[in-house]
């Protein structure tokens, strides 16, 4: 009888035994179901990831159509246009640290050698330095830009207005970051009218001019455009040393 009751209960426990494995590992057959479920479901795992990838491409390319409709609306409007050029004005104010050879890449500040500016080639990582604004050709023939100018050194003269006119360019197809320029300077005194022809170039990289003194002179000017329509130049001495200060305007 004891022997009967002893077999009775080992039986017992084996079946406990026998029915917890079994319990547990249903419980682990859950899990790894509802894992693997996750793992293939939106929220996690390779399919998810990559069907989150396809989700904000298609978000970006939503936004990207919406800013592309603002930009067309805000095109041609005079606010716009006036704050663009009052920007210009102030990094031409604060100016940036590239070296006089080179110039910076708008707006990610990497300085370039203005010689490769408007070659066809990208150098700037966005292609400032190919772009439609920097290559344009400002200084084309007929161009005229007048203003008064103050002298503050050099030869004694009397204040002026002052008349730069753009008579011929020409571009070189093995050098097309440059503009060869011939030009007219006009100082007009009131009473009197002193004319000088010069040569010089244009500097795409720096949206920059130069002027060669006249031969029996020692002053050139060197005229940085603020806006496509207005220049500050700096007119020197021998010695680069400063004579005037002047703001030309596009007639």
């Amino acid at each position: 009888m004891r022997r009967g009751l002893t077999l009775l209960l080992f039986g017992y426990l084996i079946a406990t035994a026998y029915c917890g494995c079994n319990c547990n590992d249903e419980d682990s057959s859950e899990e790894s179901s509802e894992e693997s479920s996750e793992e293939h479901s939106y929220g996690g795992g390779y399919y998810g990831v990559g069907q989150k990838v396809e989700d904000a491409a298609f978000r970006l390319e939503r936004l990207e159509a919406k800013l592309n409709a603002v930009r067309d609306r805000l095109e041609g409007d005079d606010k716009v246009d006036h704050f663009i050029d009052v920007m210009s004005m102030v990094e031409s104010a604060e100016g940036n640290s590239c070296d006089d050879s080179e110039f910076q890449c708008q707006p990610c500040g990497l300085c370039v050698s203005t010689l490769l500016a408007c070659d066809n080639v990208q150098d700037c990582v966005n292609g400032d330095d190919e772009s439609e604004s920097r290559c344009k050709n400002v200084v084309e023939s007929g161009a005229s830009f007048k203003g008064n100018i103050h002298w503050v050194g050099c030869k004694a003269r009397d204040d002026s207005e002052m008349r730069i006119t753009i008579t011929g360019n020409k571009i070189y197809h093995y050098f097309p970051s440059r503009i060869w320029l011939d030009a007219r300077t006009t100082f007009d005194y009131g009473d009197s009218e002193h004319s000088f022809d010069l040569t010089g170039f244009y500097d795409f990289g720096h949206k920059r001019f130069v002027i060669d003194p006249p031969i029996g002179e020692h002053v050139s000017s060197t005229c940085n455009f603020v806006t496509n329509d207005v220049i500050d130049c700096v007119v020197s001495g021998t010695g680069n040393s400063k004579c005037a200060d002047v703001r030309l305007v596009r007639q």
